[in-house]
């Protein structure tokens, strides 16, 4: 039994878990470098369609599973959600200094 819920922590510390989303701690760090690279270059924005274009092209070249590949309407949520709380995080620092 004990050994069951250990199993269950190892596996569950490469998911980030959202109150919606559900990913692989490798796809959320693509998502979340795919948003802010075109953050920080405005002519390098990804929209969710080339977001998902990049990870299927991840599959292609195995760095990726096809099902830890989520889809475009989730992509579209969570761009929402993200921009949303980057922005209040970027509001926050910007009234600290």
């Amino acid at each position: 039994m004990i050994q069951d819920d250990i199993s269950e922590n190892q596996e569950n510390q490469n998911i980030i878990w959202n109150s919606t989303y559900e990913f692989p701690l490798e796809v959320w760090k693509l998502l979340e470098e795919y948003f802010l690279e075109g953050d920080v270059d405005k002519s390098k924005r990804f929209t969710a369609t080339t977001m998902l274009e990049n990870l299927r092209n991840k599959v292609e070249e195995r760095e990726l599973d096809e099902e830890e590949i989520p889809k475009l309407q989730t992509i579209q949520g969570w761009i929402s959600r993200y921009s949303a709380q980057h922005r209040q995080k970027m509001a926050k620092m910007s009234l600290v200094r």
